[in-house]
Order: structure tokens, then C-alpha cells, then sequence
């Protein structure tokens, strides 16, 4: 092969320069390339780190909750019903319940008022006395008398020669109990007794003596029936001793406290 001169040429040095033509060529492009767009830049890559664990957490406690206050109601709007006011100034008399109406409330109870009479409190509405008229306690009576009736409203007396407690005539099997005429004078106490409940209807009973007669187990056991609880007496009735001389026995203290009264030894 020749050249433009006519001289042969030489196969490697084209080879030659075709190759350094295309790394040139290559080079070139490579080189725009990475200017005209800028490199990009790997990031390290970030180890993913461990999260804490987290601890659980306390609930809060639920505090009582407070129950709302009742507001007050509002006041009633309708007007208050005219009292007309007396000319004495006395107080109004309280309203009546509507006829129809249940008022849903139980009829007042009397209660028993009481009383000290010497060393003794007596709680009685209606009293009974059984005074003992023996000569040894005369000289208490007139005293004694006027003491209760300063105390209780119509007291009512009956007197009894000493203090010999047997059973009663009607517990023998003899007359029932009566309302005697005249004076106040009883042959028995324990007559005397059963005429104060069943014959005046008494509460509460006073026997005054000195105590130094013959109780009988009989009689004492009349008299704790007599003075129990019944269906005409719901509250049974008391009963009261006042002695001058002797102590109570614990067979008359058992009745005593028993039927809701006490005793008490004068001196």
C-alpha cells in the first residue's frame, strides 16, 4: 500500500493512530459526561440503632370520684297560705291535714312524767299510794301526803294497817276485785294493789312502809303478773318501794326493777 506520495505505508502505524484516535474519542465523551451532571455521592449507610425498650407504665390510680352535692331545691314558687293573727297574739293553730289524706304519721304516745318524792324519781301519769298506817310510820304520813299531791295531779291513796305481803283475796278463790265505798282503809296490800290497776287504772304504784313483815313467795309472784306487760297495760305498770327500817329482799328488789321502777331504804 502507498501513500499520497507514493511511498507504501506502514499498517501498524495506522493501527496505531486509529487506536489513540478512539481513546481520545472515548476520553473526550467520558469527560462531558461527569461535567455536565455532578457526580452523585454514595451516602454511608446509617446501622439502624437499637430502640430502648420501654419500661410500662404506671396506670394512674382512679381517684374516688365525688358524688355532686344536692343542689337545694328552689323554693316554692306559690305563695304562702295568710295566717290571720289572733287578737291575743296567741300562736296560729297548726294546719289540719286534709280529710282523705294519710298523713302516714302515728298518733302521739302520753309519756310518763316524772317526779322526786324523798330520795325516789317516779315516772307515772296516773299514781297509785299504798301508805302503810301502822303506829311506827304515822308520823311520816301528813308529810308524805302532801308531798305527793304538791307532785303528782289526783294521786290516789289507800292505806294498809302494816306490810304483810300474801296473796290476794281473789287468788284465794274469794270475791273478785271491787271498787269499795268510802274510806280508803284495805285489809290486804296485795287487794290494794290489784284495786289500784284494775279498778283506777294506775301506771306506776308507791308503796311506803317499813317493810318489816312476812313476804310470801306466792304473793310475789301474784305481783310480778299483776304489774307485767298485758293487752290492756302494753307498758305494765311500776312499781315503786320506800322502806323505813328494813333492806328490800332480792326476791321484792327482782319484782321491783323488773316492772321498771326502783327502791330505796329511808333512814
Amino acid at each position: 500500500m502507498r501513500n499520497a506520495n507514493g511511498h507504501p505505508g506502514n499498517p501498524w502505524i495506522k493501527a496505531l493512530a486509529c487506536a489513540v484516535i478512539s481513546i481520545l474519542a472515548i476520553w473526550f465523551l467520558t469527560t462531558r459526561y461527569s461535567c455536565s451532571e455532578p457526580p452523585v455521592k454514595e451516602e454511608p449507610k446509617e446501622e439502624p440503632k437499637e430502640e430502648p425498650k420501654e419500661e410500662p407504665k404506671e396506670e394512674p390510680k382512679e381517684e374516688p370520684k365525688e358524688e355532686p352535692k344536692d343542689e337545694p331545691k328552689e323554693a316554692a314558687k306559690t305563695a304562702p297560705a295568710t295566717v290571720e293573727s289572733k287578737p291575743d297574739g296567741g300562736a296560729p293553730p297548726p294546719a289540719q291535714p286534709e280529710s282523705g289524706g294519710n298523713t302516714g304519721t302515728a298518733e302521739p304516745v302520753s309519756e310518763r312524767a316524772g317526779e322526786v318524792v324523798g330520795g325516789l324519781r317516779i315516772e307515772a301519769t296516773s299514781l297509785g299510794v299504798i301508805l302503810d298506817t301502822s303506829d311506827s310510820m304515822r308520823r311520816y304520813l301528813p308529810g308524805l301526803r302532801a308531798e305527793i299531791r304538791s307532785r303528782f295531779q289526783d294521786p290516789r291513796f289507800l292505806e294498809v294497817e302494816g306490810c304483810l305481803l300474801e296473796p290476794s283475796s281473789h287468788a284465794r278463790g274469794e270475791s273478785p276485785i271491787a271498787d269499795p265505798s268510802g274510806s280508803g282503809e284495805r285489809d290486804s296490800v296485795m287487794d290494794a294493789i290489784l284495786e289500784l290497776i284494775e279498778v283506777h287504772g294506775v301506771d306506776s304504784i308507791y308503796w311506803f312502809s317499813d317493810l318489816e313483815d312476812e313476804r310470801t313467795g306466792a304473793a310475789l309472784r301474784e305481783l310480778a303478773t299483776a304489774l307485767a306487760p298485758s293487752t290492756s297495760r302494753p307498758n305494765g305498770v311500776r312499781l315503786y318501794v320506800r322502806s323505813t327500817a328494813s333492806k328490800v329482799d332480792p326476791a321484792l328488789a327482782t319484782v321491783v326493777t323488773e316492772s321498771g321502777g326502783s327502791f330505796e331504804v329511808l333512814r
